[in-house]
């Protein structure tokens, strides 16, 4: 009996204990109204890719800069010369115009207003693409 009970306990607990081996967007995707602080690093050279490797990040160096960005209403005023988007990123300055949707995350292009730079892009930028799972690439 004893035996039993441990395996039923074992079992149990071993299905809460799961790796996210797939992100998907219902888990995954952008929420408005967020934002995100980053650190800017320096860009470190990775090494050779494939696999069996080991990147050592140990020695990134950091910029200063702590750029933030904020996902910004899909009900913006569309921005002259953009297009339909339903979100909006701003970092550092820029405008980022955005599709998201249940498979994808698009990027159409952006706007820098002290610049007075708008850009839109021929061919959206793809982000993301959902689900996406260990072993998938972007192909960009």
């Amino acid at each position: 009996m004893k035996t039993i009970l441990t395996l039923s306990i074992c079992i149990i607990l071993s299905i809460q204990l799961k790796a996210q081996t797939t992100l998907t967007y219902a888990e995954n995707g952008l929420i408005i109204g967020d934002s995100y602080n980053f650190k800017e690093i320096q860009f470190p050279d990775p090494g050779d890719a494939g696999a069996d490797r080991t990147w050592d990040f140990s020695r990134i160096q950091f910029t200063g800069k702590n750029p933030v960005s904020t996902l910004q209403s899909p009900a913006l005023p569309k921005t002259a010369g953009i297009g339909d988007y339903n979100l909006s990123l701003f970092e550092n300055g820029y405008d980022y115009f955005m599709n998201s949707t249940g498979n994808s995350l698009e990027e159409i292009g952006y706007v820098n207003s002290e610049l007075k730079l708008t850009l839109r892009y021929s061919d959206p930028v793809l982000k993301m693409k959902f689900p996406f799972s260990y072993g998938n690439q972007l192909d960009c």
